[in-house]
């Protein structure tokens, strides 16, 4: 698990650790349960949808497809019901969503969020979980190695993405094409189902001391990262429904999925804003009938300073 550093822990200074009267170790033990849990839940829901996936291969029809990824969705939703029975009902931890609809009845919708942890994919799991099609990750190549994790990622066509694509705008010109390129190759898998496409637009967990090395303009955030939204953008198009700008505060200045399973965070904060693709753009940045790249890096940035200072309102709200 990522330590938090001690920049970060000044500059949150202001919001309070849960103070529980328990041994220290117990927090660990606790964790370890979960953790475990965790593990047992997707092993358990592994082996009905690997046998989906074998069908869907032997049986190569739409229509016969389209019923298949029905019942592969119900695996998800069921395996995020089970983590989430014990997230927010034996463990307790208090969860105040603003903003959510009731339902995303879409095809595709974009999900874009601050990432501070590992935690963040559970929450938005069980933001969406039967509201919103199945969500998807952009993730690296690499996770197709871990187990468990990587052949859920390849069952459910999640866009794999080499390490290089996600630095694709530190390159040049060429790499940055070639890159783009790679993305929406990957993106064509994703849009043989509905879904939920989330993008950490900043590309990795926030830490003040990452902030500080890439003299990030803000204060809660990461410079964010418009190649992988520019792709998903043009690859998806007028299907994309909306776009769901997700912002996450927790109440422990460093919460680490560690911390998180072992019960040491009891108040988290979210605020949700659903914005219609229709809205997202206006005629004049569209180039050739696609967005353009600069249009996307001024939408994200604009973004990023409202939610910036979101982030800030709900720090002050989280205070006692």
């Amino acid at each position: 698990m990522l330590a938090c550093d001690e920049t970060s822990k000044q500059k949150t200074a202001h919001v309070p650790r849960t103070r529980t009267g328990t041994a220290a170790w117990t927090h660990h033990v606790r964790a370890a349960a979960v953790f475990v849990f965790i593990v047992v839940n997707l092993s358990f829901w592994i082996c009905p949808l690997m046998v989906l996936v074998l069908l869907k291969w032997l049986l190569p029809f739409s229509r016969v497809r389209q019923v298949i990824y029905r019942w592969m969705s119900w695996v998800y939703q069921s395996a995020v019901w089970c983590h989430d029975r014990v997230f927010f009902g034996l463990m307790g931890i208090r969860l105040e969503a603003e903003g959510l609809a009731e339902a995303y009845p879409g095809e595709f919708y974009l999900v874009t969020a601050n990432h501070l942890s590992w935690s963040d994919i559970f929450l938005l799991q069980h933001l969406l979980n039967r509201r919103a099609p199945v969500m998807k990750f952009l993730v690296k190549r690499e996770l197709i190695y871990l187990p468990l994790v990587g052949l859920i990622c390849w069952a459910y066509d999640y866009p794999f993405l080499r390490r290089r694509s996600l630095r694709a705008e530190n390159g040049a010109a060429g790499r940055k094409n070639d890159d783009t390129d790679n993305l929406s190759k990957a993106l064509k898998r994703f849009m043989r189902s509905k879904a939920s496409i989330v993008s950490f637009t900043e590309g990795t967990r926030y830490s003040a001391s990452k902030a500080k090395k890439q003299s990030s303009p803000y204060r809660h955030l990461l410079k964010p990262k418009a190649g992988g939204l520019t792709a998903i953008f043009d690859m998806l198009g007028s299907r994309l429904e909306a776009v769901v700008d997700v912002t996450i505060v927790y109440d422990d200045p460093c919460p680490s999925f560690w911390r998180f399973i072992g019960g040491r965070i009891r108040r988290i904060k979210i605020r949700v804003e659903t914005i219609p693709f229709n809205n997202v753009f206006k005629p004049e940045d569209l180039e050739q009938g696609r967005v353009a790249h600069a249009a996307v890096a001024d939408w994200i940035n604009r973004r990023w300073v409202e939610k910036d200072r979101k982030i800030s309102r709900m720090l002050n709200q989280l205070t006692p």
